[in-house]
C-alpha cells in the first residue's frame, strides 16, 4: 500500500507573531491620515503684531497683558482689527491671515510688516476618556498631535489603562488599536495623527 504522507504546518513563534500583527493592521483611513497646516477656527485667540506701529500692537509684556491683547476669532469666523474691521479668519492658516491683513492695512500704513501667531488654541480638539484621572480635552495646535502623545498628555492611570485595546472613534467609526504594538504594525506609522473631534 501507498504510504500516506500528512503535512502538518508548524508555525514558529515568529510566524505566529507576524500573523497576529497582520490581523492587527491599521485601517488605511487611520494609517494614511496626514494633518495639513493648522487652520484657524472660532474660539482661537490670535496675537497680531504690526512692526513699528505700537498703536496697532499692544507692547509685549507679561502673559496677562498678552492675553488681553489677543484677538478672539468670533463664532462667525471673523476677528475685528483696527482700521480694517471684521476680517475672515476661520479656515485660513496664520500665514494666509497675515497676508490678508498686510494687504488691507497697506491702505492705511506704508508697507506694513505684519505677524500673526496663535495665543490660545481652542477651536479644534480631541477627547480622551476612560482610564484617565479625569476626562480630558486636548487642543490641536500648530504641531500635529499623535495618538501616543495624546495618551501621555491625558495622564492615563497605568494600573487601569489597557493600551492593547485603545478605542479611537473618528467620523462615527470606532477602531480598536493596540497602542503597545503601534510602531510594529505593518503599513502603519508609529505616528498615528489625530484629527479634530477624534475621541479616544
Amino acid at each position: 500500500g501507498d504510504d500516506q504522507l500528512d503535512l502538518i504546518q508548524i508555525r514558529s513563534g515568529d510566524d505566529a507573531r507576524r500573523a497576529a500583527l497582520e490581523a492587527a493592521t491599521l485601517p488605511p483611513a487611520l494609517a494614511s491620515y496626514q494633518p495639513g497646516p493648522y487652520r484657524i477656527g472660532a474660539g482661537d485667540v490670535l496675537y497680531v503684531t504690526v512692526w513699528d506701529h505700537p498703536e496697532l500692537t499692544v507692547p509685549a509684556g507679561p502673559q496677562q497683558q498678552l492675553n488681553a491683547a489677543g484677538r478672539l476669532v468670533q463664532a462667525d469666523g471673523t476677528l475685528f482689527y483696527p482700521y480694517v474691521g471684521a476680517v475672515p479668519a476661520a479656515g485660513h492658516t496664520p500665514t494666509e491671515l497675515r497676508d490678508a491683513l498686510t494687504q488691507q492695512l497697506a491702505h492705511y500704513v506704508y508697507a506694513p510688516q505684519v505677524d500673526v501667531s496663535v495665543l490660545t488654541y481652542a477651536s479644534q480638539r480631541v477627547w480622551v476618556t476612560g482610564a484617565t484621572r479625569q476626562p480630558t480635552t486636548l487642543p490641536l495646535t500648530i504641531t500635529p498631535l499623535t495618538l501616543v502623545d495624546a495618551i501621555s498628555q491625558a495622564g492615563l492611570d497605568p494600573t487601569q489603562a489597557d493600551l492593547s485595546q485603545v478605542r479611537l472613534t473618528r467620523d462615527g467609526v470606532s477602531y480598536t488599536i493596540d497602542v503597545d504594538q503601534l510602531g510594529q504594525l505593518p503599513g502603519s506609522p508609529a505616528n498615528l495623527y489625530l484629527k479634530a473631534e477624534d475621541r479616544i
